[in-house]
């Protein structure tokens, strides 16, 4: 290979890496990382089809280090932990909206129904009284 093939080939991988540090910042964020690596999983074709092979090695290559840094990191357990307790927290706050709307509901159904036994013995009393004051006279 000529000295000017190798000093393109370079220059190429020198721009490879520079917009992949550009484009993926380094970071110990389980999220962020996550992102990424869904990110570089799409962009490979891109990086296949637009540059030459060994530039799309390289974004492979980055690819396997952001992936070496999210299971060494823990991310996967960690990611997890965290979308376990989001559930629990939207579960907790919607069961206890669920619980007070039921116990409103039970308290008015309650009342309405205590309204309604009451004024029905209070009307059969009457009518009792009623027919016993005609029997009398």
């Amino acid at each position: 290979m000529s000295s000017l093939a190798q000093q393109l080939e370079s220059d190429i991988q020198a721009k490879v890496n520079a917009e992949l540090s550009k484009k993926y910042p380094a970071t110990v964020n389980c999220s962020l990382l996550s992102v990424q690596i869904d990110q570089l999983k799409n962009d490979i074709e891109h990086y296949y089809t637009t540059l030459n092979p060994k530039a799309a090695q390289r974004v492979e290559v980055f690819l396997a280090t952001k992936q070496v840094l999210f299971t060494g990191g823990g991310c996967a357990l960690k990611l997890e932990a965290k979308i376990q307790k989001e559930t629990k927290n939207i579960l907790d706050y919607y069961s206890d909206k669920a619980e007070t709307s039921v116990v409103y509901e039970s308290i008015t159904t309650r009342n309405i129904l205590f309204v309604i036994g009451a004024t029905t013995i209070l009307m059969a009393t009457i009518i009792l009284f009623g027919s016993l004051n005609k029997k009398k006279k």
